[in-house]
């Protein structure tokens, strides 16, 4: 019997919400265990989920959180507690193919967005597919170069991640690297770009929001050593142009860099590589 004071419909609501594919929780109890194992995956506490798992704790409850309900093995990956993940995983494999209700990403996403590499190289060992998407079609690899990673971007691609998978939109990795490039001396999202093309990535896949590809940002900061590798080593495209209809070329001139319009010129002798005039 319930004490008196307690409100039976948020008890029921709370119950409802640890539930796993219609499975009901069957008793307050056992709803505490899954409670203890929910908190021993936040903490990283090992000996509190076994403990939670011994006393009857599922490794697939769902519980809430603001964007969705997700599975305990979300929060080891997003913390790296690969010790957990791993006996979690002993215990239910099937927490592996889990998704987050609101955007249908996995545990992979979750430890690649918050720069886990370890643990990603676990979760695709274990079973988990390197380049599933999400409901937009975001891989792992996406949310690795959408925070700069370069070791995540490393073991993913170790892993035979496709470095050229696109999402519902048309953009890979690169694209989401690329626009949060910027002028610093050290630029993570710079490195994780050409991390990615170093690796195979296509170099003319162009940033999410600004139609630049990585040509168009080696011009403009006058890094000519960059510029020639991403035409000579990786065969960038330097007539591209982005959504202000600009060539690398124009960058470099607006930004006085004689030696990399040089450069251009003396690649591409045809060419007259003069301003778009929709531009000025």
């Amino acid at each position: 019997m319930l004490a008196s004071g307690v409100d039976i419909n948020k008890v029921l609501s709370e119950v409802q919400s640890l539930n796993w594919l219609g499975k009901s929780v069957q008793s307050l109890e056992t709803r505490e265990c899954d409670r203890l194992l929910c908190n021993g995956c936040r903490t990283g506490n090992l000996d509190m989920v076994k403990d939670a798992i011994e006393k009857g704790a599922n490794p697939r409850v769902q519980f809430r959180l603001v964007l969705g309900e997700i599975t305990p093995i979300f929060l080891c990956a997003s913390k790296g507690y690969k010790k957990i993940a791993e006996y979690l995983i002993e215990k239910n494999d099937e927490i592996l193919h889990d998704t987050m209700g609101f955007d249908g990403t996995t545990c992979l996403h979750h430890a690649a967005s918050n720069n886990q590499p370890q643990m990603c190289d676990l979760l695709i060992n274990k079973g988990c597919h390197v380049d599933r998407q999400d409901k937009l079609g975001r891989t792992a690899l996406m949310d690795a170069a959408e925070i700069g990673s370069i070791d995540v971007i490393t073991v993913l691609s170790e892993n035979k991640a496709n470095l050229d998978e696109e999402d519902k939109e048309g953009h890979t990795a690169v694209s989401y690297a690329l626009d949060f490039i910027s002028t610093k001396e050290e630029d993570k999202f710079f490195d994780a770009t050409y991390c990615l093309i170093e690796k195979g990535a296509n170099p003319d896949y162009a940033g999410k929001f600004t139609n630049r590809s990585l040509l168009h940002y080696c011009a403009a900061q006058g890094e000519l050593d960059f510029v020639k590798q991403l035409m000579e080593q990786y065969n960038a495209n330097p007539m591209q142009q982005d959504d202000g209809g600009k060539l690398p070329i124009d960058y470099a001139r607006e930004n006085k860099h004689d030696d990399v319009v040089d450069y251009f010129q003396s690649m591409m002798p045809d060419q007259s590589y003069a301003s778009c005039k929709c531009c000025l």
